[in-house]
């Protein structure tokens, strides 16, 4: 990670970049994605919801963002929301394993087993 930005998110919120080319963030896009990390870790979901969004208002792309939206869809209980998500992040990155991880936790509250153990043995396999 060359990037300043990139290296912090890395350092300090555990983002790594994805496989996908074309990372970059502007000013804004990091400020916002640090503030809705930091209002998750508050529990303050809307709120951080709404970050994720206006990230994606930007850029739409942004897998960092497609991603921890739906972990905030999926603490609210939007469940195919979230799927939806990481759907799209794995359309871009198919070996994102937090997003596979992520996937499989969701398909296992849907009691989607055989799809969620399928999603699991991606991320054992990395």
């Amino acid at each position: 990670m060359t990037c300043g930005r990139c290296f912090y998110l890395k350092v300090n919120k555990g983002f790594m970049s994805p496989s996908t080319p074309g990372w970059t963030l502007n000013t804004l896009t990091d400020t916002l994605l640090k503030k809705a990390c930091d209002l998750y870790k508050q529990r303050n979901l809307d709120e951080s919801l709404e970050c994720y969004n206006a990230v994606l208002d930007l850029d739409s792309e942004n897998i960092v963002a497609l991603c921890n939206k739906g972990v905030v869809l999926e603490r609210q209980n939007n469940l195919e929301e979230a799927l939806g998500c990481f759907d799209k992040v794995l359309e871009k990155d198919p070996n994102n394993i937090k997003t596979l991880y992520n996937k499989g936790a969701v398909l296992e509250r849907q009691n989607n087993l055989e799809e969620a153990l399928g999603c699991f043995d991606k991320v054992l396999e990395k």
